[in-house]
């Protein structure tokens, strides 16, 4: 009699709970579920007023991808279809040294790396700015070869080139996300 009542209990508060588990996840979804003012976005190449070398192409590319990876939005070609527009100048870049040489405080080992941007997003059937110059940030740093031996421009360069694809991606997805936020 006990251990019927026991089972009883215990296979009571094992449906409850079964019970919860299952409808507390029936609501659940997948991603963002954030609807849009839009449907269909055009993104020319940025401007590069900020002089960056070769973030021109890449920043363009990186958001374009991010925008296509979320699903929410279709990228089309054209700005006739488009019901919005995304323009993006980059507005600065500068490269800061952090660390310097031992033996001679003038030359760098590694530098911090900043690239400014404004965006604006233009609606295109309303003819009104759903973001307009908003500046947006990002920072890396770049990291010359060997600390042990002496530095040429050939360095510096190439961990600059070697810098700007991650300082563009984290650029991108800063932007995406407050192209794709919450309205």
């Amino acid at each position: 009699m006990l251990l019927s009542l026991i089972r009883t209990i215990f296979f009571g508060c094992l449906a409850v709970t079964v019970l919860s588990v299952l409808t507390g996840c029936a609501a659940y979804h997948l991603g963002s579920s954030a609807d849009l003012p839009f449907e269909k976005i055009y993104v020319p190449p940025a401007s590069n007023e900020g002089f960056a070398p070769q973030s021109q192409a890449l920043i363009t590319t990186n958001v374009r991808e991010t925008l296509l990876r979320d699903g929410r939005v279709k990228l089309v070609s054209s700005v006739e279809i488009a019901d919005v527009v995304l323009y993006i100048k980059l507005k600065d870049y500068t490269r800061t040294a952090r660390a310097l040489q031992s033996t001679d405080t003038e030359i760098a080992r590694s530098f911090d790396l900043r690239l400014v941007a404004e965006i604006s997003l233009f609606n295109r059937s309303t003819g009104r700015y759903l973001v307009k110059d908003r500046i947006v940030n990002e920072r890396s740093t770049a990291h010359t070869e060997n600390p042990y031996k002496n530095t040429s421009i050939d360095q510096y360069a190439l961990a600059e080139y070697q810098s700007m694809p991650r300082l563009t991606r984290g650029l991108s997805r800063k932007i995406s996300d407050i192209i794709l936020g919450a309205w």
